[in-house]
């Protein structure tokens, strides 16, 4: 399974260690992280680029396409609404209603629909929804978010992107849209149970290193607010080092 490393700033580097890479629009002000993305897709890396939404910023239309056209990614997430299955129905419409009129076709980059919803259920009727719709052929890749994960159902993705497979096959990829701090050892069952699943994003390693935790040992995730500004000094890199490398054993990545 491809991995998406998300680092702080000044550990940034650690993400050459994977070829797939997820961009956050809202970090495009830092001159150093429009540079990394740069060698990233030179390089030749899978590039996503996020839509905000996860991260409580909100982005118009025009700018999204904008920056992913500047920095030639691979794959887009369209506009979604947290936990909303209509609101992100209605939203995606109006989002490829604009690409449909301005951008022009082939498009140079896919684009991934985010499953949103409450639970289950909701997610996969938004997916059939759109499957059912004039859209579909514009959708390439699933986005399964790491909100539906909860103690109560912590299969939730994999049941989802298990549906998906049996449904679809290989038509759409499929992506975990973060990692759960409810399970940080979902990517072992992700692997076990649904390795189709294309790629995961994560702050996993380097939340639980800046918490001096193992994440052999499992314990909080949860990343802190001030989380891209921390300094290098704060991780141990010997920890750091063990936490990115087990994850990615867990992950079978393969560069």
């Amino acid at each position: 399974m491809q991995v998406a490393l998300i680092a702080p700033w000044e550990l940034l580097y650690y993400q050459r260690k994977t070829h797939y890479q997820l961009m956050l629009p809202q970090l495009l002000t830092n001159p150093e992280y429009c540079d990394a993305y740069d060698e990233f897709t030179a390089r030749g890396d899978y590039v996503i680029m996020d839509n905000g939404a996860a991260e409580g910023k909100a982005f118009a239309d025009d700018y999204l396409l904008g920056q992913a056209t500047l920095f030639k990614v691979s794959e887009l997430a369209i506009p979604d609404v947290l936990g909303d299955t209509e609101e992100t129905y209605a939203r995606m419409e109006m989002f490829l209603a604009h690409v449909q009129q301005n951008l022009g076709s082939p498009f140079p980059f896919k684009f991934g629909l985010v499953a949103q919803g409450r639970d289950r259920r909701e997610a996969l009727d938004l997916v059939y929804k759109v499957v059912g719709s004039r859209w579909v052929d514009d959708i390439k890749t699933i986005f399964i978010p790491r909100l539906l994960v909860s103690e109560d159902d912590r299969f939730v993705r994999i049941n989802i992107a298990e549906e998906l497979w049996d449904e679809f096959g290989d038509r759409f990829d499929l992506h975990m849209f973060g990692s759960s701090p409810v399970w940080p050892r979902e990517i072992l069952a992700i692997q076990a149970e649904a390795p189709f699943v294309r790629g995961i994003d994560t702050s996993l390693p380097f939340n639980m290193t800046h918490k001096k935790l193992s994440v052999m040992n499992g314990g909080n995730s949860t990343r802190p607010s001030d989380y891209f500004d921390l300094e290098a000094e704060e991780f141990d890199p010997v920890l750091l080092d063990r936490n990115v490398g087990t994850y990615l054993s867990w992950a079978r990545y393969v560069d």
